[in-house]
């Protein structure tokens, strides 16, 4: 922390993580992130956070999960029109059956016995 204070680091220089600091030193990275906020109020540093692994990657499988949806559309109305609506109550009570059945295992095994 000293060196980011005396500049040993020049401006717009990437300084090591929070948990490098923690390492090297051999403290809490919580702490070293106090510091790192400390230096941050007073415009010593700037902060920026790390992306966790969920950029892009997601954000496409998340837009073609949709386009896929989206597409088979007409499929899931056909669907429905084939097996009318006694056939759709018969088809949604099946996944209705199961979680009740699942809710019950769970709540009789949570349920003390006497």
């Amino acid at each position: 922390m000293n060196d980011i204070i005396e500049g040993v680091y020049p401006p717009e220089t990437q300084v090591p993580s929070t948990n490098e600091f923690a390492a090297f030193y051999r403290i809490n990275p919580a702490t070293v992130g106090r510091g790192v906020n400390l230096l941050a109020d007073e415009a010593l540093a700037a902060v920026r956070r790390a992306r966790r692994h969920r950029g892009a990657d997601t954000a496409d499988r998340r837009r073609a999960a949709l386009i896929t949806l989206t597409g088979s559309w007409p499929a899931v109305g056909a669907w429905f029109v084939a097996n009318e609506p006694v056939g759709v109550t018969a088809w949604l009570l099946i996944p209705t059956a199961l979680a009740a059945l699942a809710g019950f295992a769970v709540l009789r095994r949570a349920t003390p016995r006497t």
